[in-house]
């Protein structure tokens, strides 16, 4: 008969300190051992690319904003200068009024710098027959803010059509 395999996982903040319960659970004998750590996908090491947080981002979408906006407020403006003597400054208003609102429409929409992301946590994926008390005792004193279990199901337990 064949005993049922458990699945414990640890949730680690720190990879490092992820890194370091796999070793301690290598060093008390257990060998089905996965680790998982999230991938950063924003930061490149091209030439020219800039940080997420990167002030001048912020400074580049914000003056985009301006100027989209005061090119519409402009085109809307030219439909005020035939009116003699007020035209001119009913143009310039809408100007103002465009890049204005341009430039907050860039803020509210993100073209700045984006908001951070939530940290996404390293897992630790132990496959055990038993001793679950002994991988998260483990997993606890190197870190893991949140040890789970589940059972593995049996390859016998597939369903047949």
């Amino acid at each position: 008969m064949q005993s049922t395999r458990h699945v414990a996982v640890g949730q680690f903040t720190d990879p490092q300190q992820a890194g370091e319960a796999v070793a301690a659970l290598r060093n008390a004998g257990f060998t089905d051992i996965t680790l998982l750590t999230p991938v950063d996908t924003e930061s490149s090491d091209e030439p020219g690319d800039h940080s997420p947080g990167d002030p001048m981002r912020a400074s580049r979408g914000l003056i985009a904003g301006a100027m989209v906006g005061g090119l519409g407020g402009g085109l809307a403006g030219l439909r005020a200068l035939p009116i003699p003597t007020l035209g001119p400054f009913i143009a310039a208003g809408s100007v103002a009024l465009g890049a204005g609102i341009g430039t907050l429409a860039a803020g509210l929409l993100g073209l700045g710098p984006p908001r951070p992301l939530r940290r996404l946590p390293t897992l630790v994926l132990v496959r055990t027959d038993e001793r679950l008390r002994d991988v998260e005792r483990i997993m606890r004193e190197r870190g893991a803010h949140d040890v789970t279990y589940t059972q593995e199901p049996s390859p016998l337990a597939r369903a047949v059509p």
